[in-house]
């Protein structure tokens, strides 16, 4: 028997291992017995340990430079779907609090023209897709109030709890309306103005983190068209493949680093 029958022995058995069902469930499932009670959750650790040595006796089975290139490969398209849906997040948040700062002003413009509050709640609220929950809490019977909470819960239309609260005051203690939301709408204009700037300030940071972690992909071109071969180094040689994963992992943390530290920053206080 060799060595690769041994590992490849070794691999299955620690696959079936992770798959096998515990004998508790196979006696619920075979008693029809259904749990009463939730147990406490146990530690996934040995799970994992078993997992990650089933994955290396898999990779020397098959090959193991393929086998690291090919890690490499779909942790970098994880991650680049990851940062592509998070842009794309951060842009819709954006969009949302400008919505509600525009709302504001004209929910207060409406007010003062004589209309009735809650009916110039619904009507500004119908043309604007931030505030589309509060449409929907209004024609379910709900007060503004209680629909602007609901609305508030949204990434991006934060203050619509200020609005909601400011209604409230308004409906207590007879204060106008009118005044407390023009106020609101200075306050929360001057806020998204102080977000544009910050996140235009920090899109260079984000465009260089990016532009650091293309620069290997750029320097593979060079050496291909200098003559040399380095993907076949990296795809076919241990080392190489290592390399390319170890710089692949540490391309990606610098990148989301540097997100990080930018979603930090351009975080409303």
């Amino acid at each position: 028997m060799t060595l690769w029958s041994l590992v490849a022995g070794a691999a299955v058995t620690g696959v079936s291992l992770l798959l096998r069902p515990p004998p508790a469930m196979v006696a619920r499932v075979r008693w029809g017995v259904q749990r009463t009670a939730r147990r406490p959750s146990r530690s996934r650790a040995p799970r994992l340990v078993m997992l990650l040595g089933v994955l290396g006796g898999a990779a020397l089975v098959i090959d193991l430079p393929a086998f690291l290139a090919s890690l490499a490969a779909v942790g970098i398209a994880v991650f680049a779907w990851t940062r592509w849906t998070s842009e794309r997040e951060r842009a819709a948040v954006g969009r949302s609090r400008s919505e509600v700062a525009a709302s504001l002003d004209l929910l207060a413009a409406e007010i003062r023209a004589g209309v009735v509050p809650r009916t110039a709640l619904a009507g500004v609220a119908g043309d604007l897709v931030a505030l589309a929950p509060v449409v929907a809490a209004l024609d379910a019977g709900s007060e503004p109030v209680v629909a602007l909470r609901v609305a508030a819960r949204r990434a991006g239309a934060e203050a619509l709890g200020d609005v909601a609260a400011a209604w409230s005051l308004a409906e207590r203690s007879g204060v106008p309306l009118v005044r407390v939301l023009e106020r609101l709408a200075v306050t929360v204009r001057d806020d998204v103005e102080l977000s544009r700037e910050v996140r235009a300030e920090s899109a260079p940071a984000r465009a260089t983190g990016r532009l650091m972690a293309l620069l290997p992909v750029l320097g593979l071109g060079l050496g291909a068209g200098l003559g040399s071969e380095p993907l076949v180094v990296l795809t076919r040689t241990v080392l190489g493949a290592g390399c390319l994963l170890l710089g692949a992992v540490l391309a990606c943390v610098g990148a989301a680093w540097i997100d990080r530290v930018a979603d930090a920053a351009e975080r409303p206080a």
